[in-house]
């Protein structure tokens, strides 16, 4: 291949005629020699005959003559066109005998082509024969000269055959060898290809005398003119012979060296120089060591049980690509205290839990080549595959296995290495070629399939011309696709808008440790309550930043605190002491101390007051205060009556103390009295003193009692002069103990709005003292409520204290009041603060989104040429540095006649059609053929050595040319489908224990994953299915009742019953009359079943024209997808719109089922049907003799009979598209866009889709009940968490593809403007609304009651382990199916008892398929027979029911006597065979 890799010139290094090749012997202590003996037994045991040398009888009756066929019809063959057969065999007779023959002939080369990927038809020109020595069975026989001949069916009923030479010759390889070794005669198939290509053109006239004359010692050689079509192979020789040839550099290789050492436990030391040559190299080697065992493997998987290896022989651990189908859910974070209650706030957002959510890193569009779109898992395999490691990339059917490998062959080439395509099957060589013509560099592919089992076709010419000129005249300027048109600076535009949103909406701001969006789902919850928060109050940003999680909770314990207290419920009409100012127990005790004495006290006090100013004839206090002054003016009368006469109230007492007053006081006064009126005036004041009573200061006694004199006149009720009371004293001890608790309520109410209860009316100052007395509750509480209002205010929280009391915030909403206080003043704070969210465009970023998917388009288009403008880049060094085989190769193009094979190009000119086309496709044959063995010495051949489909592939038959890769790269799946010829484990068994695996899981075939949920069970590492649309799901069942047939000679199992071969045949029709544009393929589970459909169809086309007509049209050779109806071993790589199962096990002639089902019954038998029901985009019908209620459980002994009974179940109940729902919750953004869509009038469902990653809400469709018409997304963390294309553009077009109408809610749009988004969604329904209705399904049989995930049927449910990707929820009972033959069999069924199932068993190795469109090359449409309107098989008319029926099939073998209803007795004494 090109010179880039390690091991130098191909020109120089390519392999000579295998003949020249040695066999070296090895000592049997080689240690590599038990991996070889073991591979050469497999190699060996693959039965592959070598039809190139023949000998003994029969040996050539497969072979078809055409010497004396019709001249005229030989003329037109070797001139190069068309030519039917009968035009070469024109007697009805001789072409019936002809057409028999070609169609078997036909038979095998597909089957050659299909599994060893060469063509083998082959026209002899001249049959060459001699006697070996010690030959008993006669002479030798082997064809001379070989010209690939092309065989295609004619017509819709197959009813001729087209017959094409290819141009060029080759030369029996094994005739030549023989001749070389056992006789040494000096052949060279070149030389001789040569002489075969005459002035006039083909003549083999030289060829055969140039033999005879040299071979004139070989006993009994002569050389037949004859004319011979057959299909012609060699064996597994050539390939052995490679196999021990490659052995040095197995052992040295890192990767086979190792696997070799697994599958040799007695061999020590052949991964020793492997693990050297990877430290050599700088890659990784995983160390066997035992204190790192290797993770034991998927459950599922056989890998471990195919050999028993030493306790020490431990292989490596498997180290894991980095595959990215989710984000990935981190480790739950302990949250501090007080955090749990933000968590049940935000708890349902998905797998972000507090931590952030960040899209993950995509790589930059200039260095990010794809010639495919690709999801993260497979891009992650891609980016393994670049590192250099070795690896496995699998996956379940349509996951995009080839899609995938497609797509990093590309970029293998892109960086410069070549790669070599290996695979002896057609089908997978052919779906991968299909990638790269759909990423446009094709041109890059040289196609060396077929270089040995025939000459080079025009074909293979053309296409090596085209690598020659095509580059070399007008390659693309060297340099990046997207540098003219922008797509790379777009895509870095809008990536850095989508994210900077994305990212913005979901960043953990401090000190809060929430999101916008957490923010947002709290507060859409909040308002979702039956009682919803309705603060007004927003924290000033200051504040805010202080509240955080410790914080915010000591606020939340605070408030609540306060609200138990009843410091936002209670007012004053809850108790008097509502505004009291206690702040201490101490004060609340002693005010209700003093409110207790008062509701005793004041009465009395009251009383004696009222009774003292009423014998005063003084007016009564109308409040406490007023009783002071009265009480002081009474107590005053009486004192001064204690000194004075009482009639001293009766003289001018103004006079007297004017008489007694001092000198300056009556100064100041101006008093004018004179000397002898004072000594009047003071001898009458001393008459007035009681006698006996000593008045030291009279002057103040007299002005004393002109004051009570005055007071006296205020409050008298009548002008009368003061006078003492009696009841006095008791009246004051009264007052002075009220009022001494009146001043400690005066106090306690201070400040407030209360009223001083001491100027309170007595009447009201009565009932208020018996309130407080009676609310001692309230009073003792109210030093905490104090306490706590004071601390908020004192804290800033003035306003939310104002506004709880005003709205009466009791304990029960204070959690939620405060949840959206801080929620939305958290919300509002980032929002102000973040340019990216307070300058959104909701348009523009819609905007943002279309051109995205308009970038990556143009990206992914010019991808193509930028692979091509880089291996131009190279190719021109390498065609400057190898002038010499630039020339070499343009001269042998020239040549319009013997033109060279490409296996002799490549060994001339290698260097340069490796360099202009670094992507060879061979086959193990081809490459031991064509490339030197593998060198340890000389190093890798090529760089990167690629398989697909490498579960059907035993690693014997490739691991030499392996060997000669640096790295290995394969796809396929462990559970493959059957064991590799010549048993052991296939090739990615063996690599996967050792390389880096890759796991895709999300399928891209079908439309509606649900017709493959009865295969998930079997993939509990995960395979993600997008349900459809339609009520129901595309996987239907046709029962065939009356199904019947007996079993073929020599056999138990009664298969393909006529019934259910002419019911293939309808349904066929019905495809060609009612879906005519859509392709189809027919799966059986047996070869001869898969043969008598296609023989019925080949007989009804006369009678029905519509399916001749699109039989015709869908077999021709330029059709897109051809027509195929395929044994499930052989339906690898089909792929079509729509399938047919046809899985033709028949009922007995007594209408019963037996328990037996032949190839489902065998090791991979469960992987087999996965492989059949896996083949349709569409739809899938299963066509089966009987239904699931036929089958009786116990008796299921084997996974493959297990699932097909899960397959009837589903396929007859057709389970609805509300089956697809989940229980899981959704957030409260989410859920209050449910509600308003609900209350709008929409009717929209929760959680549709695979569990990992399912759509937040969907809109059913009306007219059919549990068909969907939209999808919608909110961009929460399982949205967000996503790359940017896989969330903006992978994810719409994958539920498109569905059928669903797709629309993406932004939930910062949403919660700006509800209406808005509600109406867009609302748009979105109507417009889908308005597309008509399929008729292909009906409403489901029986609505589902509850939503869910994409539920797997009951009976592939697993009692004891969770499936990945389904869901908890219960499942409704599967639904009966309803019998669809008009007359069903009359019998009664056999009870089922209510046994408990036993769990699926591990699955079996399955399919592996890709992503797009397959082409498959040359499909083997199967003719063992003359078609004939008689049905031999199976026919009920052929034989006796007696004479064919088995054991079984007998009363007495099923249990039954002919005496009464003995069913209870039967089932305890069943037979033996029943267990």
């Amino acid at each position: 291949m090109p010179e880039q890799s390690a091991g130098g010139s191909l020109a120089q290094s390519a392999a000579t005629p295998r003949a020249a090749t040695p066999r070296v012997e090895r000592p049997a202590e080689d240690s590599a020699q038990g991996a070889l003996d073991s591979w050469r037994r497999a190699l060996a045991g693959t039965d592959l005959p070598d039809t190139l040398v023949v000998s003994g009888p029969g040996a050539t009756s497969s072979w078809l003559d055409l010497t004396h066929a019709h001249p005229s019809g030989l003329a037109q063959l070797f001139a190069g066109r068309q030519t039917r057969l009968s035009s070469l065999f024109r007697e009805q007779a001789a072409h019936a005998a002809a057409w028999r023959q070609a169609r078997a002939i036909r038979s095998s080369a597909v089957v050659l082509s299909a599994q060893r990927g060469v063509q083998g038809c082959c026209l002899s020109v001249g049959v060459a024969s001699w006697l070996p020595a010690g030959e008993k069975d006669g002479p030798v026989k082997a064809p001379v000269v070989l010209r690939g001949c092309a065989v295609r069916p004619r017509g819709a009923g197959n009813e001729d055959f087209d017959l094409e030479l290819d141009d060029a010759v080759l030369i029996n390889p094994e005739l030549v060898r023989s001749l070389v070794e056992t006789y040494g005669v000096p052949a060279d198939g070149t030389y001789l290809a040569g002489l075969a290509h005459g002035a006039k053109g083909f003549d083999p006239r030289p060829v055969y005398a140039w033999l005879e004359e040299h071979c004139a010692d070989v006993p009994g050689f002569t050389i037949e003119r004859s004319l011979v079509l057959a299909t012609f192979a060699a064996g597994s020789g050539a390939v052995i012979a490679d196999l021990e040839a490659a052995v040095p550099a197995i052992r040295e290789h890192r990767l086979l060296g190792r696997v070799a050492r697994s599958l040799a436990p007695a061999v020590v030391d052949l991964a020793t120089a492997g693990e050297r040559a990877g430290e050599r190299a700088g890659e990784r080697v995983a160390e066997p060591a035992a204190e790192e065992p290797a993770p034991a493997p998927p459950a599922d998987l056989t890998v471990e049980t195919l050999e028993v290896r030493p306790d020490d022989e431990r292989p490596a651990p498997v180290v894991p690509a980095p595959v990215v189908p989710a984000p990935v859910v981190p480790a739950p974070v302990a949250p501090v205290p007080g955090e749990n209650r933000r968590l049940a706030m935000v708890g349902r957002l998905g797998p972000r839990g507090v931590l952030p959510v960040k899209p993950p890193a995509e790589p930059d569009p200039a260095e990010d080549l794809l010639v495919l779109d690709l999801d993260p898992s497979q891009r992650a395999a891609v980016d393994a595959v670049l590192r250099g490691d070795d690896v496995l990339v699998e996956g379940p059917p349509g996951a995009g296995v080839t899609h995938t490998l497609a797509a990093a062959t590309a970029r293998l080439v892109a960086a410069g290495r070549s790669v070599l395509v290996l695979s002896p099957r057609r089908a997978s060589t052919e779906a991968l070629l299909a990638r790269l013509r759909a990423a446009g560099i094709d041109d890059l592919v040289l196609d060396l399939r077929e270089s040995l089992g025939g000459p080079a076709t025009p074909r293979h010419l053309l296409s090596a011309l085209q690598a020659v000129t095509g580059p070399m005249a007008a390659l693309p300027r060297p340099g990046r696709a997207g540098d003219d048109d922008g797509a790379v600076e777009t895509l870095r535009r809008v990536r850095r808008a989508l994210d900077d949103e994305v990212e913005a909406l979901h960043e953990v701001r401090d000190p809060w440790g929430v999101s916008l969006y957490d923010a947002m789902v709290a507060l859409a919850e909040l308002s979702g309550r039956p009682e919803p928060p309705q603060t007004p109050v927003r924290l000033e940003t200051g504040l805010l930043k202080g509240l955080d999680g410790v914080t915010r909770e000591r606020l939340r314990t605070h408030l609540q605190a306060a609200a138990q207290a009843g410091a936002f419920t209670l007012s004053r009409a809850d108790t008097r002491w509502f505004d009291a100012a206690v702040t201490t127990a101490v004060q609340a005790r002693a005010a209700l101390e003093a409110a207790l004495i008062l509701r005793s006290g004041l009465d009395r006090a009251r009383t004696a007051m009222d009774g003292v100013t009423s014998a005063a004839g003084l007016h009564p206090a109308h409040h406490a205060s007023g009783w002071l002054p009265l009480l002081d003016l009474l107590l005053g009368v009486r004192l001064t009556v204690d000194v004075m006469q009482p009639q001293v109230y009766e003289h001018d007492l103004d006079l007297l103390a004017e008489a007694l007053a001092p000198r300056a006081e009556r100064s100041e006064a101006g008093s004018d009295l004179g000397r002898g009126d004072r000594r009047r005036l003071r001898k009458a004041a001393q008459a007035l003193v009681r006698p006996g009573v000593h008045v030291p200061d009279l002057y103040k006694v007299l002005c004393d009692a002109r004051d009570q004199k005055r007071r006296w006149a205020q409050f008298a009720v009548l002008p009368e002069l003061p006078r003492v009371v009696v009841g006095l004293s008791e009246a004051e001890a009264a007052v002075r103990r009220a009022m001494s608790a009146l001043d400690v309520l005066a106090d306690a109410f201070a400040g407030s709005s209360n009223a001083d209860p001491r100027v309170i009316p007595l009447d009201d100052l009565q009932y208020r003292v018996h309130d407080l007395a009676g609310d001692q509750e309230g009073i003792l509480g109210q030093p905490r409520r104090a306490t706590l209002v004071d601390g908020l205010r004192q804290a800033g929280l003035g306003a939310v204290v104002d506004d709880f009391r005003e709205r009466r915030v009791g304990l029960e909403r204070v959690d939620a009041e405060l949840d959206q206080l801080w929620w939305a003043s958290v919300r509002e704070s980032i929002v102000a603060a973040d340019p990216r969210l307070n300058r959104r465009d909701a348009a523009q970023s819609r905007r943002f989104t279309e051109e995205l998917r308009v970038a990556q388009a143009e990206q992914i288009a010019g991808g193509a040429r930028a692979v091509r403008s880089a291996v131009a880049a190279r190719a021109a060094k390498t065609v400057a540095r190898h002038a010499d085989q630039v020339q070499t190769l343009r001269t042998e193009l020239a040549v319009e006649e013997a033109r060279p094979r490409l296996v002799d190009l490549v060994r001339a000119c290698g260097d340069v059609l490796g360099g202009l086309a670094p992507v060879w496709v061979m086959t193990p044959d081809t490459v031991a053929a064509s490339l030197a063995p593998a060198d340890p010495e000389l190093g890798p051949l090529v760089d990167t050595v690629l398989v697909d489909d490498a579960g059907y592939i035993g690693i014997a038959e490739v691991v030499a040319a392996l060997a000669r890769g640096a790295q290995v790269v394969v796809g396929g799946d462990r559970r493959r489908q059957t064991t590799p010829a010549g048993g052991g484990p296939s090739l990615a068994e063996a690599v996967g224990r050792f390389a880096t695996v890759c796991r895709l899981e999300r399928d891209h075939r079908a439309a509606d994953g649900r017709m493959l949920l009865p295969l998930v069970a079997h993939y509990r590492e995960g395979w993600q299915l997008t349900p459809g649309i339609e009520a129901l799901p595309p996987l239907t069942l046709e029962p065939v009742t009356d199904g019947m047939a007996v079993p073929p000679p020599g056999e138990e199992l009664p298969i393909s019953a006529d019934a259910e071969v002419n019911r293939v045949v309808d349904l066929v029709e019905e495809h060609a009359v009612n879906r005519p544009e859509e392709s189809l393929v027919v799966v059986t589970l047996s070869e001869r079943h898969a043969e008598r459909i296609d023989e019925a169809l080949r007989a009804h086309v006369l009678e029905r024209p519509a399916l001749a007509r699109w039989l015709e049209a869908r077999r021709r050779g330029d059709a897109a997808e051809r027509f195929l109806v395929r044994p499930v071993e052989r339906a690898l790589g089909v792929e079509r719109d729509a399938a047919i199962l046809s899985v033709g096990i028949a009922r007995t002639m007594h209408g019963r089922v037996l328990h037996r089902f032949g190839v489902l019954d065998g090791e991979h038998g469960a992987a087999g049907l996965i492989a059949g029901l896996s083949r349709a985009r569409l739809r899938t019908t299963v066509v089966c003799c009987f239904t699931a209620a036929d089958l009786v459980v116990d008796r299921l002994r084997t996974p493959g009979a297990r699932l097909l009974r899960d397959v009837l179940l589903a396929a007859a109940g057709r389970t609805s598209a509300r089956s697809g729902r989940s229980t899981a919750g959704v957030d409260g953004l989410v859920a209050d866009l449910r509600s308003r869509l609900s209350a709008a009038g929409l009717p929209v469902q929760s959680r549709v889709g695979d569990r990992s990653w399912p759509l937040d809400l969907a809109l059913a469709d009306p007219r059919v009940p549990g068909r969907m018409l939209v999808g919608v997304d909110v961009d929460g963390p399982a949205f967000s968490g996503r790359s940017c294309g896989e969330r903006e553009r992978l994810r719409p077009d994958r539920w498109q593809r569905a059928g669903w109408s797709y629309l993406k809610v932004s939930s910062i749009d949403y919660f700006t403007d509800p209406a808005l988004e509600v109406e867009r969604v609302r748009l979105a329904y109507e417009e889908a609304l308005a597309r008509p209705v399929a008729d292909d399904f009906g409403p489901p049989p029986v609505p589902a009651e509850d939503e869910g995930a994409l539920v797997v049927p009951e009976a592939l449910e697993d009692e004891d382990d969770e499936e990945p990707g389904l869901d908890d929820a219960e499942l409704p009972e599967p639904v009966a199916e309803e019998p669809v033959a008009e007359e069903p069999v009359a019998e009664e069924p056999v009870a089922e008892e209510p046994v408990a199932e036993e769990p699926v068993a591990a699955p079996d190795p399955g399919d592996d398929l890709d992503l797009g469109p397959m082409i498959d090359p040359d499909p083997p449409e199967l003719e063992p027979e003359l078609p004939s309107s008689t049905m031999s098989t199976g026919s009920p008319t052929s034989t006796g029911p007696e004479d064919e029926q088995t054991r079984d099939d007998t009363d007495e073998g099923w249990g039954e006597a002919p005496q009464g209803d003995r069913d209870e007795e039967l089932q305890r004494e069943r037979p033996p065979h029943w267990e």
